[in-house]
């Protein structure tokens, strides 16, 4: 599996009893030392430091990949090609509507339900929702078919 942007590995957390290697990828190699202080020497993880804009990935590499708090449409877009037939894909990231809170965060940093799943068509829709409230959020789930 991958976790991209993984600060403390909060992906790695909700599957690392269902893979044989995680992956976790963070630009900060501050979070990658706090990660690996809070993982210990788990045989399971590969800690990268690295700037997943940059990296690129064998095709059908991964039976998972998470994307928490970190929408980079260039990385979003790649990721259809990197998940194996069956693998899932998991997504939380800031809503659109999120700017009217937040006027100066950055749109490129936002989504919409429509926007994600457009990155995923044929796949098998697991959630796709907004939050209720603030902070709003998009959180979803597919399985590649």
């Amino acid at each position: 599996m991958l976790d991209a942007a993984c600060g403390l590995g909060s992906g790695i957390a909700a599957l690392l009893d269902r893979v044989r290697l995680a992956i976790g990828v963070d630009f900060s190699e501050t979070a990658l030392r706090a990660a690996r202080g809070h993982w210990g020497d788990n045989p399971k993880i590969q800690w990268i430091q690295g700037d997943l804009e940059k990296m690129t990935w064998i095709p059908r590499s991964f039976s998972a990949v998470c994307a928490f708090g970190f929408t980079d449409w260039e990385f979003l877009r790649a990721v259809p090609e990197i998940i194996r037939p069956g693998g899932v894909f998991f997504y939380q990231g800031f809503s659109r509507r999120q700017l009217d809170l937040k006027p100066g965060l950055d749109i490129a940093w936002t989504s919409t339900p429509k926007e994600i799943r457009g990155i995923f068509p044929g796949w098998e829709e697991l959630a796709c929702e907004e939050s209720s409230g603030p902070p709003w959020r998009i959180s979803f789930a597919a399985r590649r078919t």
